[in-house]
């Protein structure tokens, strides 16, 4: 086995943030439904301006590029990607409950 990716296995070698179980913000152009927001593994947020703000929780990374890749797909431009704290969650929110928060236009600006 390569030694670089032994130590990475291991938790060593690789500068990379954990993103398990990490919440996400995507922003995409356009005006998406729910239902295809569901589809994609999120929870809708928002449609503002024409674009369409949702969270997700990915389990890896591997997840995360699978959404990704979906976006890509379907040809929708990705214009954010932000891994989001918990804290930055309003208050309520049912992520500590393993949820998925959802967040209105107005929150999104504050």
């Amino acid at each position: 086995m390569n030694p670089a990716l032994s130590s990475r296995t291991r938790g060593g070698g690789c500068n990379a943030p954990d993103v398990a179980g990490r919440m996400y913000r995507l922003t995409v152009a356009g005006e998406l439904t729910s239902d295809l927001v569901s589809s994609l593994g999120g929870t809708m947020s928002g449609c503002v301006d024409g674009t369409t703000t949702w969270t997700a929780h990915v389990r890896d990374q591997a997840e995360l590029q699978g959404m990704l890749a979906r976006l890509a797909d379907l040809g929708l431009t990705l214009l954010t990607a932000t891994a989001v704290d918990d804290a930055s969650l309003p208050v309520g929110s049912d992520v500590a409950a393993g949820g998925h928060p959802t967040r209105s236009p107005e929150e999104e600006g504050s």
